[in-house]
């Protein structure tokens, strides 16, 4: 009997076996009637259960359902008539009644922070205080995927690292994976049900996430892409000697260059780099759609390396004075919304942002193995960055300035009670008591971000309508301006009328005169 493990639950741990091909193929009935698990359990496992469905012809799922933890790695017999094997069991914290009915609740509160999210979105782009925005995102998608590092967590970090597990760009439509979804079906169907060759680390596999880029940065590469391709277009008719005078075309080129395409890479570039890791991760070309997979991650790769070295030498040529400069801060200021530029390396700070977000998904991906070495170089790069935000960057809004500095130093905190769980302690209270203090250093950092994010709002309401006024402004300039290219080529089209009916107007006058 061949078992193999499969992924953690939220309760237990799934497994699949395969009974050997002299086997006969046995009806799901009488696998559940005389399988056994463990006539003389381990001390370290208590009472449990398990469920078996049928997946195949002579393949079988095991469901372990922990009603105790597991505090040490130990293992379960498993026997079916004169077939034995043996299942691994990991260590295991397993939830109380009441956590689980909480986590019940999980799904709607991610709902209600998603609506929240996309609310404050629009209502900062209107009111024009983005900063603080930007500032939440970017905790939501580092903080976020800490919850693939593999550490067995207490379940109240997980409740709270789950909801973070929001995004905008999941909302996005996929075309990519619409035009594949006939070729990836088979592959990942069994790869859920089975231990294939294109899975993903063990945490991804818990919370159901696939190795294929096409299922995990599809949408978010095709964003990325249309609007370079938009830009391309915008660049195009911008050289022709017909447009060159056009200024609703300068507007979209400065717009699309900075505040769409710059914008949108340095907040979709995190999640595009893991699904680049991923799938980088396994490089198979056996199949159409691995092959699909693979060419569309090395070229979000080339995109997102491009970019990061683009972005990064557009500063490095520009000093501080010269970008202050209105004009200026017109075309670069996305890169550093908010920050006043006094320290030699203010500029650079979304750029670390970014690097940190890099690092996050690269680690979470490769080096599973080592859930130490995951963490270790998070606390390190954090230590740096306080120290450099410290002494480089002060934002324009003071009250931010201290947020964003006292968010950084409680991630950092976080962070070090998620390396305190790595430890090897055979007692349930420390992973608790860790649990909570993880759970408290986090949380406290995102209500900071959220509450001032919407007393920034209610702030900023006030100066709502200059904000109507100046884009009322905008809309009768555009139509003064479409007016007038209307006029213009009603003029030019009269001219051209009356060069096409000269001719024949001297041929009657000559006429007459003969």
């Amino acid at each position: 009997m061949d078992t193999q493990y499969l992924k953690a639950t939220e309760t237990g741990h799934q497994y699949t076996f395969h009974l050997s091909p002299s086997s006969c193929d046995l009806t799901i009935e009488n696998v559940r009637r005389y399988l056994r698990l463990a006539e003389h359990t381990p001390n370290s496992i208590g009472s449990f259960s398990f469920q078996v469905t049928k997946t195949g012809a002579n393949n079988y799922l095991i469901n372990l359902v922990l009603t105790q933890s597991v505090l040490e790695d130990t293992s379960l017999d498993l026997k079916l008539s004169y077939l034995v094997g043996s299942l691994e069991v990991p260590k295991k914290l397993v939830p109380d009644a009441t956590l689980q009915a909480i986590a019940a609740a999980v799904p709607a509160a991610q709902t209600v922070m998603s609506g929240m999210l996309g609310g404050s979105f629009a209502g900062t782009l209107a009111l024009g205080a983005t900063a603080s925005l930007w500032s939440i995102v970017s905790f939501q998608q580092f903080v976020g995927y800490l919850i693939y590092i593999n550490v067995e967590y207490p379940f109240q970090v997980e409740l709270f690292l789950s909801l973070l597990q929001i995004s905008p760009w999941d909302y996005l439509p996929n075309p990519a994976a619409a035009l594949t979804s006939s070729l990836s079906k088979d592959i990942i169907a069994q790869d859920k049900v089975s231990v294939t060759p294109y899975d993903p680390p063990k945490k991804f596999l818990k919370y159901d996430k696939n190795s294929f880029f096409v299922e995990n940065g599809g949408s978010t590469m095709v964003l990325n892409f249309f609007l370079l391709f938009l830009l391309g277009v915008v660049l195009s008719l911008k050289s022709l000697e017909k447009f060159k005078g056009s200024w609703i075309l300068v507007k979209a080129k400065v717009l699309l260059r900075w505040n769409f395409v710059g914008r949108t890479f340095l907040e979709n570039a995190i999640p595009l780099s893991l699904a680049v890791f991923l799938q980088l991760r396994i490089i198979i070309f056996k199949q159409a759609y691995l092959i699909v997979c693979i060419t569309m991650a090395l070229m979000s790769g080339i995109y997102l390396f491009g970019m990061t070295l683009f972005f990064s030498r557009s500063l490095f040529f520009r000093e501080n004075e010269h970008l202050k400069k209105k004009h200026v801060r017109k075309l670069y200021g996305t890169f550093y919304e908010g920050i006043v530029l006094t320290g030699l390396l203010a500029k650079y700070y979304n750029v670390a942002i970014l690097l940190r977000g890099f690092l996050v998904t690269f680690l979470v991906v490769f080096l599973e193995a080592r859930p130490v070495l995951q963490i270790i170089p998070l606390i390190f790069f954090n230590v740096v960055l306080i120290y450099y935000m410290v002494n480089q960057v002060q934002f324009e809004n003071k009250i931010l300035n201290i947020i964003i500095k006292l968010k950084e130093i409680l991630i950092l905190g976080g962070e070090l009670f998620i390396l305190s769980l790595c430890a090897e302690v055979k007692s349930e209270q420390y992973y608790q008591v860790m649990g909570y203090f993880c759970v408290l250093f986090f949380g406290v950092a995102l209500m900071m971000e959220i509450v001032y994010m919407v007393v920034l709002q209610i702030c900023q309401i006030k100066h709502i309508g200059k904000k109507i006024k100046q884009l009322w402004n905008l809309v009768l300039a555009a139509c003064r301006y479409l007016k007038g290219r209307s006029r213009k080529i009603k003029i030019r089209q009269r001219r051209r009328e009356r060069a096409i009916e000269l001719p024949s107007e001297i041929i009657s006058v000559v006429e007459h005169i003969e």
